[in-house]
This record gives C-alpha cells, sequence and structure tokens, in this order.
C-alpha cells in the first residue's frame, strides 16, 4: 500500500494507519457537514432508506460493485498523482509550485472525462489542494485517499447524489428539493457541481495549507 515494503493495507506501520484514518475522519466529517446542513436549509431532502437502482437488479451486487469501481479508481488516482507525480515534482521545485501543478493536471484530466460546471473545476481546484498539502505535510498518501474515499463513496454510493451526472445505487436517497438552487447543490452534476460544498472543501484546503506552513516554519525555526 504505497511503502517502501510493499505491505498490504493490513499490515500498514502505524503513522500511515493513523494517517488513512485521519483522512477517513475528515472526509466522513465534509460530507456529514453538507448533507446535515443542506438538508436543514431545505435545500436537499432525505428521503428515507431506499436501496435504489437506476439500472437494474439485482442491486446488492449492483452496488457492491459501484461501490468498489469508485474506490478503485480513487485509489489509481492518488496512486498517479500524488504518491507519483506530486512526489516526483517535490524534488525539483517548491512545494507550493509542486501541489499547483499536480492540482491542475488533475482538473485537466476531469476535463477530458466529464461535462464539468463552473464549480466543478472550482471544488476540484480546492480538493486537490487539499489532498496536495496533506501528502506535502506528512509524506503520505493515505490521509488524501482516505479523504477522498469517505467523502466520495458518502455523498455518492450511500446518499445517492450525483457524482458528474452519474447515479449509484444508493442506501440512504438524498435529492434536491424542489425549491433548491442548482447553483448550490450543483442540480444533475452533483454536490461537486454545486457552490454548496465549496465552502467545506475550501476550510480544509485552508487548514491543510495553514497546518503545513505552520510546521515548517516552526522546523525552520528549530
Amino acid at each position: 500500500f504505497w511503502s517502501e515494503n510493499h505491505r498490504p493495507i493490513w499490515q500498514l506501520d502505524r503513522s500511515r494507519k493513523e494517517e488513512l484514518l485521519r483522512g477517513l475522519s475528515n472526509g466522513l466529517l465534509a460530507a456529514l457537514v453538507y448533507l446535515v446542513f443542506f438538508s436543514i436549509s431545505g435545500q436537499i431532502g432525505y428521503l428515507g432508506v431506499y436501496i435504489t437502482s437506476t439500472i437494474g437488479t439485482p442491486i446488492f451486487p449492483l452496488f457492491f460493485m459501484d461501490l468498489f469501481a469508485l474506490i478503485a479508481l480513487l485509489v489509481c488516482e492518488e496512486f498517479l498523482f500524488r504518491h507519483k507525480i506530486l512526489r516526483g515534482l517535490l524534488t525539483r521545485m517548491p512545494a507550493t509550485a509542486a501541489v499547483g501543478i499536480t492540482s491542475a493536471l488533475h482538473v485537466l484530466v476531469r476535463h477530458w472525462q466529464f461535462q464539468l460546471e463552473v464549480f466543478d473545476y472550482i471544488n476540484l481546484a480546492c480538493l486537490n489542494l487539499t489532498l496536495g498539502y496533506f501528502y506535502v505535510k506528512s509524506g503520505k498518501c493515505q490521509r488524501g485517499l482516505g479523504f477522498l474515499v469517505a467523502l466520495l463513496c458518502l455523498l455518492h454510493n450511500f446518499g445517492g447524489l450525483s457524482l458528474w451526472g452519474f447515479e449509484s445505487p444508493s442506501f440512504f436517497l438524498f435529492k434536491a428539493a424542489p425549491r433548491a438552487s442548482t447553483l448550490v447543490t450543483g442540480g444533475p452534476s452533483g454536490p461537486l457541481g454545486g457552490a454548496g460544498i465549496s465552502f467545506v472543501i475550501a476550510l480544509f484546503a485552508l487548514g491543510s495549507y495553514l497546518t503545513w506552513k505552520r510546521e515548517l516554519e516552526a522546523r525552520r525555526q528549530a
């Protein structure tokens, strides 16, 4: 799992396990803040416990296949963009430039893959900055991966919200309210295409940058 000894996930050293758990908890917090706050505000509505599918039956294999596919995609992307590209750039340039270039490359790939809205670009940029400074701070990808898995799987696979126009089989179904603003919720594009989640992700991006900056200055003074 991207350690020097190529250990499987159940044999990760303590620091990598802690990073993974921190990322999972951060991603869950971000997703829950979005779901709770915008449910209370009336922008999205909780419809109850549903087992839904837009493709057909059997639903349970379909749900787990979709969940596995999303996690596999996130693992591959983090391995490529943070473990390979960002790590390589950090040996050649300052951290801020390396994080910026890696973030721009990831957003460009998403631009090729999907029809993105304005806030898709903003949210993806903030998300990549968050993941980049998570990596720069610890030198490990596990926290960023945990953050992505928890955030997107909770919103998409379990919450039933769209992800770049795609709907997943879900258990706890949330949908945009009839009077909701597409600008806020993202509409058919999903939360990452709306302004609603921008503030949440931007806070994590700012927090990860400031934490890294503070620790960097502390090391210099020491």
